[in-house]
């Protein structure tokens, strides 16, 4: 059974750029077999519940899903990097990027950029990189706590 699917008009551009259509038929119908297979088969986000239509089709959605869930925990429990350079010792934290620290804070990746750009939560610029301690991360957190108890 092959999987059919829709495709938009400037995905179809975008696939078929490379090789301008042919009025013949059997060309025609080849191209389209090709865009199908590219639509259905390459992942177009790297996001964590992204699938292919073919992966979803043929079940595989569920345990890409879980594998890449459990990835990202793995990566979340690594401990702390020690470098020794000349004697000295330093321990690195694993730092976190935008999307980890949005789905660990419970907000979108969007907001955590807000943040950034207001300058308004702890991080570090590395080149085009923006990545979180996690140390001062909770340190701010703590800060910005609101105290329980009757209002002043």
């Amino acid at each position: 059974m092959a999987l059919e699917v829709a495709v938009s008009p400037a995905a179809l551009k975008r696939l078929m750029a490379a090789s301008p259509p042919s009025p013949d038929p059997a060309v025609l119908e080849a191209e389209l077999d090709r865009v199908r297979l590219e639509y259905n088969t390459v992942r177009l986000h790297a996001g964590i519940a992204d699938v292919t239509p073919l992966d979803e089709h043929e079940g595989r959605g569920p345990a890409i899903r879980t594998a890449r869930e459990a990835g990202l925990e793995s990566e979340h429990h690594k401990e702390d990097t020690v470098i020794t350079r000349q004697g000295t010792t330093a321990v690195l934290p694993t730092l976190l990027d935008i999307p980890a620290l949005a789905e660990h804070l419970g907000v979108t990746p969007r907001h955590v950029r807000r943040l950034v750009a207001e300058r308004r939560i702890p991080y570090v610029k590395w080149g085009h990189l923006i990545r979180f301690n996690p140390v001062e991360v909770a340190a701010w957190l703590e800060k910005a706590r609101v105290p329980d108890g009757p209002r002043p």
